[in-house]
């Protein structure tokens, strides 16, 4: 019964994050969840797919350098009430083809930063990385 009842709010903690998610177009359709293999090499995730051009590489340099990344507090918030992670990274749909798998993003925490993605959207993706099961109101709300 509690594995149950973890996995149904580790269920429903997914279907937030997504919604929140910059990418939540991926999930929001019920189809296939798409895992990028190049992802980690630095490869685009379209064999069609353009590079960013050098304008798009300066101007995202240029944000690294002048926006506040040294501030910390936001993955220090990302912590606070944790409680415990799931043993598994996917999250099977009723029909049991799988509908959200966190180990897609993995390369996200690599410590990496892509020429393709805004600096500020990174940041947001990463710290959407902290999943599990959090403890809102003491006693009340996980």
């Amino acid at each position: 019964m509690k594995s149950n009842l973890r996995k149904n709010v580790f269920g429903y903690l997914v279907v937030a994050l997504c919604m929140l998610s910059p990418t939540h177009g991926i999930c929001a359709g019920g189809g296939g969840v798409v895992t990028d293999a190049g992802a980690m090499e630095g490869k685009h995730f379209d064999p069609k797919g353009k590079y960013p051009s050098s304008f798009t590489v300066d101007l995202q340099n240029g944000l690294r350098k002048t926006l506040p990344f040294d501030d910390q507090r936001d993955f220090e918030e990302a912590k606070k009430g944790f409680i415990a992670a799931p043993s598994y990274k996917q999250i099977k749909a009723d029909a049991g083809h799988v509908a959200w798998d966190m180990g897609s993003y993995d390369y996200l925490l690599q410590g990496k930063t892509f020429d393709s993605i805004h600096p500020s959207l990174q940041r947001q993706a990463i710290l959407n990385m902290a999943y599990g099961l959090y403890e809102v109101v003491p006693g009340k709300i996980y």
